[in-house]
């Protein structure tokens, strides 16, 4: 289990590894298939969004959700030997259906 939690509108989530084959059975370049990468668990989510007004939004994720994020994803952290990145909310793309 995790000992982070995030601030706010933050959400940590852990890479899941890169396909190395496409849903048509062809295969990927290791560099092909870093760059497809887009894809983590989320482990932790921040309580969510203050808004100016005073009202805060919570994150509609939890952990355990599986998200495709942006290309240009957040921070990476090095934290008990494994990495963990650090996004904001608006980073996420989209949650797998369960």
């Amino acid at each position: 289990m995790i000992a982070l939690e995030p601030p706010a509108d933050r959400i940590l989530c852990k890479p899941l590894p890169a396909q190395t084959t496409t849903t048509f059975g062809l295969h990927l370049t290791d560099a092909a298939a870093e760059r497809s990468n887009h894809r983590a668990e989320v482990i932790a989510v921040g309580a969510g969004q203050v808004y100016g007004n005073g009202v805060q939004v919570p994150h509609p994720l939890v952990p355990g959700d599986i998200v495709i994020l942006a290309p240009s994803r957040g921070t990476d952290i090095e934290y008990d030997e494994s990495t963990v990145i650090s996004i904001l909310a608006e980073q996420v793309l989209a949650r797998e259906a369960p």
